[in-house]
């Protein structure tokens, strides 16, 4: 997940665990899955996906 592997980037310094760049701009963008109801997938507000 995001928070880990900037975790890990923070940690060590090493680009290889730096987040990609999809991954950050869903995350920029807010969508975090069921929470948000976007993220990979669309999800109805009942938590199931679309």
């Amino acid at each position: 997940t995001y928070g880990a592997l900037m975790s890990m980037y923070q940690e060590t310094g090493d680009g290889r665990w730096y987040p990609p760049l999809l991954l950050r701009r869903k995350v920029k963008a807010g969508h975090l899955g069921r929470k948000t109801g976007q993220g990979w997938y669309s999800y109805h507000p009942d938590g199931t996906q679309k």
